[in-house]
Formats: structure tokens, C-alpha cells, sequence
């Protein structure tokens, strides 16, 4: 069996901290979205009922896979929608495409951090 040199170490604890990170965005994007999900119902029960809802959604392979792609989409979707506010149909694109690779990559990190955790 082949030692594990420090370089190894290092990328694997670079990468951790890195799905951390990610995991804590992922959190921060689910309360926003209960929170507005409660806002539009104007009530809280439903909104913390939909959190409560949505982290059940990331304990299983299947349906977090489906709730990563789901945000993913959403935030590209905000990311063209920014964009095209500012600069039009230019900058919808450029800045649709940002924002799919920024979320795209922390989702990514996010779903390895829940399968860390399991």
C-alpha cells in the first residue's frame, strides 16, 4: 500500500475545507429561499416548514441530486436575469454563464460534503 505523501494530504484537507464552505452556502441559499417562500404565504409555519422540507431533500442521493441541479438552474437563471438588467443581452449571458460555473461548482462541493457527512 502506498504511503500518503504530504502533497496528498494537504489537497485533501484544502478540498474539505473547500466542501465546507460550499455546504455553509448551500444552507444559506435553502434558509433564503424558506424565508421568501414564507414571506409570499405570509406564514412562517410554511416557511419553516419548507426548510425543514428541503434539508430532508439532501438525505437522499436521488433527490439531492435533483435539488442541486434545481438551484443550480435558479441561480443561472438570477445570473442572466442580473446581467441583462445591467447589460443587456450580453451581459445576461456573461453573466448567466458566471453564475452557472460559481454555483455549479459549489453545488458540486456542497453534494460531496452531504456525502461526506453520511
Amino acid at each position: 500500500m502506498k504511503e500518503m505523501d504530504y502533497k496528498s494530504v494537504r489537497k485533501g484537507n484544502t478540498q474539505a475545507g473547500f466542501n465546507e464552505n460550499a455546504s455553509t452556502w448551500l444552507f444559506f441559499e435553502l434558509i433564503v429561499i424558506s424565508f421568501m417562500i414564507g414571506g409570499f404565504t405570509f406564514n412562517w409555519i410554511i416557511g419553516v416548514a419548507a426548510f425543514i422540507i428541503l434539508t430532508a431533500l439532501l438525505f437522499f442521493k436521488k433527490t439531492k441530486k435533483i435539488l442541486l441541479v434545481l438551484l443550480t438552474i435558479l441561480a443561472t437563471i438570477l445570473g442572466g436575469i442580473l446581467g441583462g438588467m445591467f447589460g443587456g443581452i450580453i451581459g445576461a449571458i456573461v453573466l448567466g454563464i458566471l453564475f452557472l460555473l460559481i454555483s455549479g461548482g459549489l453545488h458540486i462541493g456542497a453534494y460531496e460534503w452531504t456525502e461526506d457527512m453520511n
